[in-house]
């Protein structure tokens, strides 16, 4: 997984206060505690669709804005 994404998904959290629970919980069952860190640490192999739409809802942004960090 690229750098960009690492970047962005710390950045959202933090500004919004989020914690990895708080993610992951949101995320609708797509996305667990592990793979967020994973995601979190540029660790994360490639994220299905629904991974990715999990991810978006987790942190609250639109997901096209977290595509484009993906593909960046």
């Amino acid at each position: 997984m690229n750098n960009k994404l690492r970047q962005y998904v710390r950045r959202i959290m933090l500004e919004k206060g989020l914690t990895v629970m708080a993610v992951a919980e949101g995320s609708d069952g797509q996305l667990t505690t592990d793979l967020l860190d994973d995601i979190r640490q540029a660790r994360a192999a490639n994220l299905s669709s629904s991974e990715v739409e999990g991810l978006a809802k987790g942190l609250g942004q639109p997901v096209d804005e977290v595509r484009a960090a993906i593909t960046e």
